[in-house]
């Protein structure tokens, strides 16, 4: 018998741990004894550390104390109290806002869809770091709380003690190292035309985080993990799968939906309420006991609030956006008037809700004949102006006795199907719903279906539509001559004009499940089993095989087309391996950015590197081992070191196991994988007593079916391994190259499946393990055929510039350079370069097929680009144009069927640009010193001339062109003007030489002339203003010594006089 010590427990508390017993052996014990081992292994070892150094190995004698320890152990591995049963732990999981982080207790609702700008304060302080400080880095709502519980109480004996809880268990396991690992993935919208279509997946370490409730303890108190729960455009369905990183107990795998609930609003005390009536807060049974199971009914994957009706008596549904996990009854706030008609007679009132449909955005439901909906508040769908406030009432005028859910969408739209009663019965109403904008058409125009048949009662049971086909198929119901109920499956084109149809009569003693099949869809959910102490009876074992088991599986991440990311929590320098609100804030921008960089990765330019994270680091990771040293040493900004390596996408993740959910085939691809069937022991004896050998391929043998054999080829190859009692069958599925044309990636996918089914296993085999019980020997894989999601055409712009280089000898760049937009010269030969780039796989590669390349826009500057219409883009770029419009050529011959259009490849010689007289970019006035310049915006499209893949490669980018030439009338006019000014210009300076020195002559001349009139001025106003004076002053001092005389008077004034005139 095995043992194992516990090495590190308490000083005089040691004790040993019960083992598998025979190498190989099988049976509850060793199941039970296993899952023990596990317990304490991971849970109850507490006082190892996380790292043990490599210990020696020690003599046998030194471990004979366990022996007696060993016998306890194994005395009380029998008594039925020494382990009550293996414990059950479960994944717990709520959403916490961002202001709320640490609260134990506290659950929130998905109200809030947009970024918040709640961590830029603390990017700020993040110096010496990776992060470029100078951008906007944003934060998410809301935050998932991680926890777990497990039932019942665990007990394991040591010498001290034996009770262990779920808080302690949470602790514990903190201690060793375990870390919740969140995956989120996301639902891509219904419209595709408007969103990308991706399916988009981001993987997350939880980061651990103490209560910030009152705690008596110094070191822990009540422990939660948390991580950001980012938001997506265009997403408002996501998945979260929560699973242990393999170290601390043992919690299975488990996910929960985390959806966006738009019909909820906060009121003026901020508290969330319903915007379609008044939740109740306590669900009574009472509510529910006349009420009968109905289905849910809504669209499959996309419809985040599921609801359903048929509450007796009840103006109410329950709602959910967890899927069930948990639920709201809310009694709904419409009127409920109805008055009935003679056409639309009321036999009878009732309050309940008859028929409730969910869909994307948009609820709908029916009271009596009255249909409501509802369309929510979905920000990252589009524009809030399309939601509701209020029921909105719907064909008001109709007579609707059912409403019936259509579960796929198709073509970029949800549908409903209304059908008619009273005087418009044999009519339908075809509801449409894109972007929450709702619309119903009646169809058939003009005529009723029950027209076509004969009899009476004629009614619609039920009607689906597949809306990729224009389909609709109805269910009818009619009374015969003899007054025998007979049903027809009619199906009604809406494709073609005039409409055709379909039909297929039952027998009237035939039951409908016979002749036709109803296009629902069913959740099924595994219950567990629990394991108890009962007396087993013994039964034949009716399962043809043993043990069946999928070998040489496909690469589930590549056929399921999902992009992942990885993106763990920085680390931090709290001793105990704690975060705080800090850095929380610091894993949400992240975690924001990372997705920003993957939705900015999406250009028509490709990087020279084929990753969307490699322009986040590519100017930091010369100085990565520094980052490291400064959280080494305790120096780090925050306290938070941030690897730049973990921060990836991962393209080839082949953990899971089994075939993959859903299989997206391009044109004549395929997938293969095999099944191995194990018989049971009697399955390969031989029947001597009956004198022949029994074949074991005619006991396990397999079926592949196809739901679309026109569509999808199988291939089974049998192999027989008589020595292992085996059968090994090699399946292989593959696309026929005939089903689909060429559609965008993820546009309008050909919707089939193909099923494997063990012949005689139908319910008879059945595996049981620790998340149940689950049937055996039927697998379905749905398969979409068309062009996978994740695909695009990038122009390679590094790999043109090159060889442009080596074709033209020289590159000339624009004068301001913008490197994620490089210039080409209009003179030199212009031979573009495509990649085909694969988001999924990470693969960039050379395009190789043929394409069509067009102008279909262009203009001066960035802002005054516009887009051509189709008469234009004819003459910009078809060589049967004789406008002299064109605005490239080339030396290519292969067109289209038409001569419309040049057919291009790789090899082709490459393009002249010519920018002809009546072209956009002919004869541009420059702005500035420099050659003109002109951007042009191409479309380069392999539609309908590769038939290499069913993907068809649109891309649109813009050219930057400059260099081009002026037209010869504006050369001609600016060279005639140029010569003017340069001859005037010359003609000027010989004047000027030549009448320079006589000009300066004048000038000196003319100005001494002026000098000397200006002196003589000046010296006689000075002359005669001194003798005045002089004369004066004399008058006066002869005037005060002598009395005045009348002769003197006189003489003396005139001799003044005689004085002043001289």
């Amino acid at each position: 018998m095995e043992t194992r010590a516990l090495v590190g427990a308490p000083r005089g508390s040691r004790a040993a741990i019960l083992r598998a017993g025979k190498r190989g052996g099988t049976g509850a014990a060793k199941q039970r004894l296993t899952r023990f081992d596990q317990v304490t292994g991971s849970s109850y070892m507490v006082r190892w550390p996380a790292m043990l150094p490599v210990s020696p190995v020690l003599p046998r004698k030194s471990q004979l104390w366990a022996f007696w320890a060993l016998l306890l152990v194994a005395w009380l591995s029998l008594t039925p109290w020494a382990v009550d049963h293996h414990h059950r732990c479960s994944w717990l999981v709520v959403l916490n806002k961002f202001e709320r982080v640490g609260s134990h207790f506290s659950q929130d609702r998905f109200l809030d869809q947009e970024p918040m700008d709640t961590v830029a304060k603390v990017f700020e302080k993040l110096s010496d770091s990776p992060v470029d400080t100078q951008e906007r880095y944003l934060g998410f709502p809301y935050y998932l709380q991680i926890n777990f519980s497990c039932t019942g109480q665990v007990r394991i004996y040591t010498v001290k003690r034996m009770i262990s809880n779920s808080e302690e268990l949470a602790r514990k396991g903190h201690l060793m190292g375990m870390r919740p690992v969140v995956l989120i993935s996301y639902r891509y919208p219904v419209n595709f035309y408007r969103w990308k279509i991706e399916n988009l997946q981001v993987q997350m370490e939880a980061a651990p985080l103490r209560s910030t409730e009152h705690c008596a303890a110094e070191a822990m108190c009540v422990l939660n993990w948390y991580t950001p729960m980012p938001i997506k455009n265009g997403s408002v369905v996501m998945s979260v799968d929560i699973s242990s990183n393999g170290i601390g107990p043992f919690i299975p795998r488990k996910r929960f939906y985390m959806n966006m609930n738009g019909f909820l609003k906060r009121d003026a005390n901020e508290k969330v309420i319903y915007t379609i009536g008044y939740e109740s807060i306590v669900m009574k049974s009472n509510n529910f006991k006349k009420s009968k199971s109905r289905p849910l009914w809504y669209t499959i994957n996309h419809a985040p609030v599921l609801i359903l009706g048929g509450i007796e008596g009840e103006k109410a549904l329950l709602i959910t956006d967890t899927n069930f996990q948990d639920a709201s009854l809310v009694e709904l706030s419409i009127d409920s008037c109805w008055v009935g008609s003679y056409y639309c007679p009321m036999l009878s009132f009732s309050a309940t809700i008859f028929d409730a449909i969910s869909t994307e955005s948009t609820l709908f439901i029916r009271q009596n004949q009255l249909v409501y909906y509802f369309t929510g508040r979905y920000s990252t769908l589009f524009d809030t102006s399309h939601s509701s406030s209020r029921w909105v009432r719907v064909l008001p005028t109709e007579c609707i006795k059912k409403l019936c859910p259509v579960f796929v969408n198709g073509n970029g739209s949800e549908y409903v199907l209304a059908l008619n009663t009273g005087i418009h019965e044999g009519y339908i109403h075809i509801g449409t719903i894109t972007d929450g904008l709702v619309s119903f058409q009646m169809v058939p125009t003009g005529w009723s279906v029950c027209d076509m048949l004969s009899g009476t009662n004629c009614t619609i049971d039920w009607a689906t539509y597949i809306a990729d086909e224009k389909n609709l198929l109805l269910l009818l119901e009619i009374l015969n001559e003899n007054l025998d109920k007979v049903f027809y499956l009619l199906s009604f084109n809406l494709a073609i004009i005039g409409c055709t149809s379909s039909i297929w009569r039952t027998s009237p003693r035939s039951t409908p499940s016979n002749t036709w099949s109803t296009l629902t869809t069913e959740r099924w959910c595994l219950s567990q089993i629990k394991r108890r102490k009962y007396k087993k009876l013994s039964f034949t074992n009716l399962c043809p095989f043993k043990v069946m088991r999928l070998r040489d599986l496909p690469e589930k991440q590549h056929f399921a087309r999902q992009e992942l990311y990885h993106a763990p929590p920085p680390l931090v320098s709290q001793t105990l391996g704690f975060h705080n609100n800090k850095t929380l804030a610091v894993y949400q921008g992240l975690v924001y950015y990372l997705l920003w960089l993957h939705s900015k990765y999406d250009k028509p330019y490709a990087d020279p590197v084929h990753d969307p994270t490699w322009r986040w680091w590519q100017h930091k990771k010369q100085y990565k081992d520094y980052y490291f040293y400064l959280s080494s040493n305790w120096l780090a900004a925050e306290g938070v070191y941030i690897d730049m390596s973990s921060y990836q996408k991962l393209y080839n993740i082949s953990n899971d196991h089994g075939l993959p959910e859903i299989v997206f085939l391009d044109k004549g691809t395929s997938f293969s994988f095999t099944v191995f069937l194990s018989s049971q022991e009697d399955t390969l004896m031989s029947a001597a007593t009956l004198g022949t050998t029994f074949q074991v391929e005619k006991k396990l043998a397999v079926a592949v079916v196809v739901a679309d054999p026109d569509c999808l080829k199988a291939t089974v190859k049998q192999e027989v391994l008589l020595n292992r009692k085996a059968v090994l069958y090699k399946i292989k599925i593959e696309d026929r190259k005939v089903c689909y044309d060429q559609g965008l990636s993820g546009h309008n996918l050909k919707k089939t499946s193909m099923m494997i089914k063990v012949l005689g296993s139908a319910g008879k085999c059945f595996q049981t393990t620790f998340l149940g019980t689950s049937m055996q020997g039927n697998l379905m894989v749905p398969v979409l055929i068309g062009c996978p999601p994740g695909k695009r055409l990038a122009f390679d712009v590094t790999y043109t510039i090159l060889h442009s280089r080596e074709i033209n000898k020289h590159y000339f760049d624009c004068v301001k350079s913008n490197p994620e937009m490089p210039c080409f010269l209009f003179r030199d030969l212009f031979q573009p370069f495509f990649l085909v780039q694969d988001m999924v796989t990470g693969d960039s590669g050379s395009f190789l097929g043929s394409y069509l390349l067009k102008v279909v826009g262009g203009g001066h500057t960035l802002d005054t680009i516009r887009d051509y219409t189709e008469e234009e883009i004819f003459r910009y770029n078809s060589p049967l144009d004789n406008s002299e419009s064109l605005i490239w050529k080339t030396k290519v011959e292969r067109t289209t069927r038409d001569k419309k259009f040049y057919i291009m490849s790789y090899l082709s010689p490459g393009i002249e640009w010519l920018c002809l007289e009546n072209s956009p970019c002919h004869d541009i006035t420059p702005g500035n010193i420099f050659a003109p310049e002109f951007f042009l915006k191409l479309l380069v499209s392999n539609r309908g001339v590769d038939t290499s893949t069913y993907c068809d490669y649109q891309l649109i980018f813009i050219l930057h062109m400059h260099g081009l030439p002026l037209s010869s009338n504006r050369s001609l006019f600016i060279v005639i003007v140029s010569i003017s000014l340069l001859s005037g210009l010359v003609v000027f300076y010989i004047l000027f030489c030549i009448l320079w020195p006589h000009i300066v002559k004048a000038w000196a001349s003319l100005r001494w002339k002026i000098n000397n009139i200006m002196a003589s001025e000046s010296y006689y106003t000075y002359a005669t203003s001194t003798a005045g004076f002089s004369v004066h002053s004399h008058t006066v001092s002869e005037e005060s010594v002598k009395a005045p005389s009348k002769a003197g008077s006189a003489g003396g004034i005139a001799e003044a006089e005689k004085a002043q005139e001289a």
